[in-house]
């Protein structure tokens, strides 16, 4: 004889998180769930596990962000590879209601410079502090700026998580993001240290003469 076993005080709140783990597992595509719904960590809902781009050949100067499922009012991660500055847009879905970087960069660099279209203006953006874009524009922003990333970070462009960057959204459903680099052509350090040795050859040539 089997016997139903009726949810009680005690077992509500884990079949509550179990079932808000499964629905959250289900919505970013995740069909494996761990023992314990307090381990799932969940593809672009922290800084440490961003959403990464896929290959898209209409965009080979960028990084494309495809399909990815939102829920209006949560942050979500995206990364991509290594610049001085990125330029930002949604291609579909929901606009871009706020913007964070989640923390100073691997040098210290905690300071960039937000730049919002149509004459908005620039902004301080600050490393840990999440900037409210709909206190400008109640609506959303299709597409931003991020610039001022120190050129000293020198980060690592095969680091999957150089600038990971927290974007919230005007309502749920699914987006498209681009997020494409501004660069700039900075001498690698061997070479920093080969022009340092010519000149100093240079110079002792002149002191023999």
């Amino acid at each position: 004889m089997k016997t139903a076993i009726k949810p009680n005080q005690s077992t509500k709140p884990l079949l509550q998180s179990l079932s808000v783990a499964m629905t959250s597992a289900l919505l970013l595509g995740v069909t494996a769930l761990p023992s314990k719904a307090i381990m799932v960590v969940l593809v672009g809902t922290t800084p440490g596990k961003p959403f990464l781009p896929t290959l898209d050949p209409t965009n080979p100067n960028g990084f494309s962000f495809v399909g990815i499922p939102i829920v209006q009012g949560q942050t979500f991660f995206f990364d991509p590879d290594v610049a001085v500055g990125y330029d930002y847009a949604v291609t579909g879905g929901p606009l871009f209601a706020s913007v964070l970087i989640p923390g100073p960069l691997p040098n210290g660099d905690s300071n960039f410079t937000l730049e919002l279209p149509g004459g908005v203006g620039s902004f301080p953006l600050t490393a840990g502090t999440s900037f409210d874009l709909l206190s400008y524009n109640t609506m959303g922003f299709s597409s931003f700026r991020i610039s001022g990333i120190d050129t000293m970070e020198m980060l690592d462009p095969t680091n999957p998580f150089a600038f990971v960057t927290g974007l919230s959204f005007t309502s749920g459903g699914t987006v498209n993001v681009t997020q494409n680099p501004i660069v700039v052509n900075i001498p690698e350090p061997s070479s920093l240290l080969s022009f340092g040795l010519l000149g100093l050859v240079f110079g002792m040539k002149k002191l023999k003469k």
